[in-house]
């Protein structure tokens, strides 16, 4: 398993072995890669060839809000952002406060899964 305390330097590496990938992070149960283009074969393989690419763009116009908590509920705080982000353009009111608020635990989130905790607790 990995731990956040090894996510800059693994994310070293893997920039070593793709010049696209630009973030890493460590959830409980998974790790997400960022790149600008789809993940290097090379950098799959060190997880074992069980991996599973996710197209974030997918995800920038879906405004279902039981899609954002699934997302947040399985760890994936980044991609629940983008979907919670959409609703909340379009709200007003304790709506528009409900959803923010749930977008800054999923930012806190994110910092912790790069292994930023002090940013986190922020």
């Amino acid at each position: 398993m990995l731990k956040n305390d090894m996510r800059d330097d693994l994310l070293k590496s893997f920039k070593l072995l793709d010049k696209n990938i630009y973030d890493l992070r460590i959830g409980k149960n998974h790790v997400e890669i960022a790149s600008y283009d789809y993940i290097n074969r090379v950098v799959a393989d060190l997880f074992s060839r069980s991996y599973k690419v996710i197209n974030v763009d997918n995800f920038r116009n879906d405004k279902n809000f039981s899609d954002g908590l699934e997302l947040m509920n399985n760890g994936m705080y980044w991609l629940a952002h983008e979907v919670l982000e959409n609703i909340w353009r379009d709200s007003y009111g304790i709506e528009k406060e409900t959803l923010r608020f749930l977008i800054l635990i999923c930012a806190a989130n994110v910092h912790n899964q790069r292994g930023h905790q002090e940013t986190a607790k922020m």
